[in-house]
């Protein structure tokens, strides 16, 4: 019901309220700068039952939750890529495998102390320890993505962690309904339905799902919409089988995560995710009930300790249904978003306690080696005709190490296909992405970038044109050199005036020309290049121009 009105909400009556309350409300926390989280909790919390009322059915609210849990889980699973995260080593494995059970112990020590009980009736302690013990993979991963460090070495390090964890929540879950009786089959059960789940999805992304990408990889939508296919196909088949919706969604993200075309399918998934996630924070902020004073100081000395242990608590609190643990869960929420937010001051606060004590830091080699994957000084965006003349410019034009050691440097963003595959056979790196999405740019690593070329006119570009895109590439990366292109003169002129630094014009310059002055514009600029340009230019007055 919508309080007040005494109507009947409906599925989509409760949405457009619930996402018309949080943008309402998360606009006026953003000009304090304040995390957005908090936004969506209190907005749950305003108009939930013990608010306006404005709704009243959780349950709808809390399906379409489900659903940003679900691509939340499936946008991780593309974005992890096993051998980056084994570069942790066995940090990773030790501090997964150990974390948990050294946490719930310290969690029944601790809430013991408090007074929670534990009989055989009533399993309030074990729950809560249990839960305490565990860390929330969406309030992590969401903050360290929108902060850009997911893919950064404490970020895949994180991610291990957080996957190991899962697998206890996982053992945990199976285990729950026979606290009492404790049965190691429906483990076992759950282990070998986990093992046929992960052993098929991989087998099917390996034989079948190649196919069907290469059928639909001219039409970047159709990669999008058959991914997001694939991820609620295998979510379905994990509840098919007694398993979590969830498992499945980021089992199927990770069989995609060797694709080619995982990194457009996370530019454009991301919007859609985030959407839904906004949902589950205000479903969240709906379950907050009006607690008692002992519930309250439950609740902050489990924050405490949460933070003290440093996890928070994830999902499970859903089939645990504790009002403490989600009282808990939405302080820690809170709290971890503004520790991680700061987590650089309070990184090197720590650092500088452990360095002093004698422990040692990372290998900094490594971290500089791995981090310099994803930096590519120039980078293409798009890939037609003028670009394949330039770029065999560009592997012909000096020495043959020279030319070799000039397009190492080059990264190109593209969705053909079949120019990717002779791209590669040549010993270019590319990715598959549509360029006129910023979230492409973005996870292609275009921030670290030099320079970036845009070698294709506007009458070819779909869905972006080369404004956009300057102002796309300047959003991400402001040092960057910017090169555009164009037939038109007049609007040659225009790009100059808005900051690109170079402006290709195919029928005034030639391939080699081109080639030439980017080159010598990496190293040197084109201050001089642009300024005789623009002179040019303007005198040059063509019949058309």
């Amino acid at each position: 019901m919508i309080g007040g009105l005494n109507a009947p909400t409906d599925l989509l009556s409760s949405i457009g309220i619930c996402v018309a309350a949080a943008a309402l409300i998360a606009s006026v926390t953003w000009q304090f700068r304040q995390p957005l989280i908090i936004a969506y909790l209190a907005t749950g919390v305003i108009i939930g039952p013990i608010g306006l009322r404005f709704v009243t059915d959780e349950a709808s609210i809390s399906t379409v939750a489900e659903i940003g849990l679900i691509l939340l889980l499936f946008v991780i699973g593309l974005e992890i890529d096993v051998r980056k995260m084994a570069s942790g080593g066995p940090a990773v494995l030790i501090t997964g495998a150990l974390q948990v059970p050294i946490c719930i112990a310290l969690g029944l020590a601790f809430f013991w102390a408090l007074g929670v009980p534990m009989t055989p009736r009533n399993n309030a302690l074990l729950y809560l320890a249990a839960c305490m013990s565990l860390s929330s993979t969406l309030v992590v991963v969401k903050i360290l993505n929108d902060k850009y460090e997911l893919d950064t070495l404490p970020g895949r390090i994180t991610l291990g962690v957080l996957v190991i964890q899962d697998l206890w929540a996982v053992a945990m879950l199976a285990l729950q309904p026979n606290v009492l009786n404790p049965d190691l089959l429906p483990l076992v059960g759950s282990l070998w339905r986990g093992a046929v789940l992960v052993t098929s999805g991989f087998a099917l992304s390996k034989y079948v799902l190649p196919h069907l990408f290469r059928v639909v990889a001219k039409a970047p939508e159709l990669v999008l919409v058959s991914a997001l296919g694939w991820c609620f196909f295998m979510a379905a088949a994990a509840s098919f089988i007694g398993l979590s919706r969830e498992m499945g969604a980021l089992i199927a993200g990770v069989s995609l995560s060797a694709f080619p075309y995982n990194l457009d399918v996370v530019a454009k998934a991301v919007s859609i995710r985030d959407f839904f996630v906004t949902l589950f924070f205000v479903s969240l902020g709906m379950q907050i009930t009006i607690p008692s004073l002992t519930v309250l100081e439950l609740a902050a000395a489990a924050s405490l300790f949460v933070i003290v242990s440093r996890v928070v608590v994830v999902p499970i609190l859903y089939a645990l249904r504790l009002t403490v643990v989600i009282i808990t869960f939405a302080v820690t929420s809170v709290i971890s978003t503004y520790m991680i937010n700061f987590s650089h001051p309070i990184q090197n606060v720590i650092a500088g306690a452990l360095k002093s004590v004698g422990l040692k830091d990372l290998d900094s080699t490594r971290v500089t080696e791995e981090d310099g994957e994803k930096q590519h000084p120039v980078i293409l965006l798009g890939f037609f005709r003028d670009t394949s003349s330039i770029l065999y410019e560009f592997e012909h034009e000096g020495d043959a190490k020279e030319a070799r050691d000039f397009c190492d440097k080059i990264l190109v963003i593209d969705f053909n296909p079949t120019v990717m595959r002779e791209l590669r056979r040549r010993g270019i790196k590319c990715v598959y992405g549509d360029i006129a999405h910023a979230d492409t740019l973005r996870h292609a690593g275009i921030e670290h970038a030099k320079l970036v070329v845009s070698t294709i006119t506007d009458d070819v570009l779909r869905g972006t044109d080369n404004m956009r895109l300057l102002k796309n590439v300047k959003a991400h990366a402001p040092k960057a050199l910017v090169v555009l292109t164009t037939d038109h003169i007049p609007q040659a002129l225009h790009f100059y005036r808005d900051g690109a630094d170079f402006v290709f014009i195919p029928r005034l310059y030639s391939a080699a020309a081109c080639a030439r002055i980017l080159r010598k514009g990496l190293d040197d600029g084109f201050l001089e290049v642009r300024t005789q340009a623009i002179g040019h230019l303007s005198k040059r007055q063509e019949v058309l121009a």
